[in-house]
Formats: structure tokens, sequence, C-alpha cells
């Protein structure tokens, strides 16, 4: 699902709705999810929301991002290699659509990287 529209339209406010996190304001209408209501509990369990400013190191590249991250949750008795690791994030990165920015330092608002969008 891709949300797009001028500054103003009312994208934030339509995902803090979809996501129960809108807590000014009133809301109208019902929302559901495969014909039942919308419940935190639902929600957490069939949805997931990546907001545009993740908490990411702003000098890493998305893929040096999923590398580290895969190591540091990997147990200690973990027998992946480090090409085993690299394989399934390039798969990763793949999937996602990501393989055109892999290796573009993510950025932040003191020196231009990826966009919003990626």
């Amino acid at each position: 699902l891709t949300i797009m529209g001028p500054s103003g339209a009312g994208k934030t406010t339509l995902l803090n709705a979809l996501t129960l996190e809108d807590t000014t304001g009133t809301c109208y209408g019902s929302i559901t999810l495969n014909g039942k209501p919308l419940t935190r509990e639902l929600f957490l369990q069939n949805c997931f929301y990546v907001p545009q400013y993740p908490a990411l190191y702003a000098f890493l590249t998305p893929r040096e991002t999923l590398i580290i991250t895969a190591k540091l949750f990997a147990s200690q008795s973990s027998t992946d290699t480090d090409a085993i690791i690299e394989a399934r994030v390039n798969t990763l990165l793949e999937v996602m659509g990501l393989q055109s920015c892999a290796d573009i330092k993510i950025g932040n608002e003191f020196f231009l990287g990826l966009s919003g969008g990626q």
C-alpha cells in the first residue's frame, strides 16, 4: 500500500486512524480488516507500519544496516556465515525493491541520502 499526496492532504491523519494512533479530534466511520473491526490486537497480529523517518543510522546504507542488525540478533550458537547473512540480506533487499539504493547512505536532515519514500 502506498499513500501519496501533497502536503496537507491528510496522509498522516489517515495513517494515524488506520494504525489506531489518532488520539485527537473525532473520527467517523469504521475500519475493518478482513471483515473484522480493527482492534489494537488485530492490528499488531496482521499489520506493520514503517514511518517515513525511522530511527536508522544516517551514515550507514540499507545493506549495512540489515547486515549489522542480522549479526546483532543472531544467537551465539548460530552457524550462519557472513556469506549466508549477506545472501539473506540481498534477498530481503530484492523483495523490498531496494536493490537500486542498497548502497546509498541513509542520510538525515544534515546530509543528503535516501529519499523518504525509499
